[in-house]
């Protein structure tokens, strides 16, 4: 989906405005997880909730695709003029929008059944959930890889079909899926809601969360980073595109350093470790920014610095995870899991905030990426800042908990107070999403 929501739409003629309209309705649906989470732990059909709910998602998400196709003239090949008859932008995002529901749908159903999965795991509790994070990343990783190639030689409408049809094949097997929680045992809807609020209160869910909202929130992203790559340094799609596959790779590669290597270490240990060496994968940014690379060729100073960082929040991927699905109740595990997804979603809004005033203070604008005489000038200050900044995430670890063990001894203290201070960060979260996301497509 890449290449669809990044040069499709200025391929076709679309303006920047109506592109990013169309970026702003495709991640639209992630502020309706919780909701789709309450439909999947509580609708059922002959017997099952998980089965119906996931062939619903992927069904929903191949027909916008479908429609598209039919009603206007997909095919595109970059470098050729666009067919008069190309998408409109409001058939394009409303196909785009209704692609996001439908995938949101079956990734909500997919967190719901490997929550489920690790409280019934026993002493192996979290392998599941690793594996399904590395068959994650791996398949980003080759869709990252390919979508690229695909859509420059190919073009366009190939895409489109692939997207389509992959998962349409894949529909089948959907209906051979069993299920570990049959449905006759499950407590209800409102029962469901009851069980979540009783978790919800627990010091478990409210120190987590806090951890999880505050570290998150301070670890700013130097988002003109990828526009100094590209208007500085003058790298090429192909050399962008490098960058992300390469990234995507490693945090495959962090996930599984945790699974085996990292898995009965302390959580704080692992934090506290990998914090600190994230700062040098700033450094690294800085050095770039200065045109200090010790003559290693600025594409494979800029991989090298990319892979460092993504190689560690792979590694920070999985505590985090499975601090979360630990906390879902029996029942209502999407919702739950959906729940408390929405405080690290309120988080990234909050540190992307934090970089664009950054980059405001810092002066940090196209023009002066532009400059030749730009190197080690604000986008060097920003660098440092925003590597200080995520730097500071070291003084919440306090808030987090060692391991499993420790999470499940939290379980059984509760505040009222601190659940109310969990649900009015996912309200905030809720709105703050939308508002932006409005904005975004105005």
């Amino acid at each position: 989906m890449l290449p669809i929501l990044s040069s499709y739409p200025g391929d076709i003629g679309l303006s920047a405005g109506q592109e990013a309209s169309i970026q702003g309705f495709y991640t639209l649906p992630l502020t309706f997880k919780i909701f789709m989470g309450f439909f999947t732990d509580n609708m059922t059909s002959g017997g099952y909730r998980r089965r119906p709910a996931l062939f619903l998602g992927w069904f929903v998400a191949v027909a916008s695709l479908v429609v598209l196709m039919i009603v206007s003239n997909t095919q595109f090949v970059p470098g050729q003029d666009p067919p008069p008859d190309a998408p409109s932008a409001f058939l394009l995002g409303n196909s785009i929008f209704w692609y996001g529901v439908g995938v949101n749908l079956a990734s909500t159903v997919a967190d719901g059944m490997v929550a489920e999965k690790y409280q019934l795991e026993g002493e192996s509790r979290g392998n599941f959930l690793t594996s399904c994070l590395l068959f994650r990343y791996s398949g980003l990783a080759l869709a990252a890889s390919l979508s690229p190639v695909v859509y420059s030689g190919a073009g366009s409408i190939t895409v489109f079909a692939l997207l389509a049809i992959v998962p349409a094949m894949l529909l089948w097997i959907i209906m051979y899926l069993d299920e570990d929680v049959k449905v006759e045992e499950l407590p209800g809807f409102r029962k469901n809601c009851e069980n979540l609020w009783d978790m919800i209160q627990t010091r478990a869910v409210w120190q987590s969360m806090g951890f999880i909202f505050l570290y998150n929130a301070v670890q700013v992203d130097n988002l003109a980073y990828w526009d100094f790559l590209e208007l500085s340094l003058e790298f090429t799609n192909t050399q962008l595109n490098i960058v992300t596959i390469v990234s995507l790779f490693f945090i495959y590669l962090g996930v599984d350093t945790f699974k085996y290597g990292f898995m009965l270490w302390s959580w704080k240990v692992v934090f506290c470790t990998t914090t600190a060496m994230s700062f040098f994968g700033c450094i690294m940014q800085l050095l770039l920014t200065k045109d200090f690379t010790f003559d290693i060729s600025e594409v494979g100073f800029a991989v090298t610095s990319e892979a460092w960082l993504t190689f560690i929040d792979g590694v920070q991927l999985v505590p985090i995870n499975l601090i979360m699905v630990a906390l879902c109740p029996l029942g209502g595990e999407a919702t739950a899991f959906a729940f408390y997804n929405s405080i690290a979603h309120l988080a990234i809004f909050v540190s992307r905030s934090i970089s664009k005033i950054l980059e405001r203070y810092f002066n940090v604008t196209e023009e002066s990426l532009l400059d030749p005489n730009s190197l080690g000038g604000p986008i060097s200050s920003l660098t440092i800042t925003a590597g200080l900044i995520s730097l500071s995430g070291i003084f919440f670890l306090s808030l987090m908990p060692h391991s499993k063990e420790e999470v499940e001894e939290w379980i059984k203290t509760k505040s009222t107070r601190g659940g109310y201070f969990v649900v009015g960060m996912v309200c905030a979260g809720f709105i703050y999403a939308i508002v932006v996301v409005s904005f975004s497509m105005t």
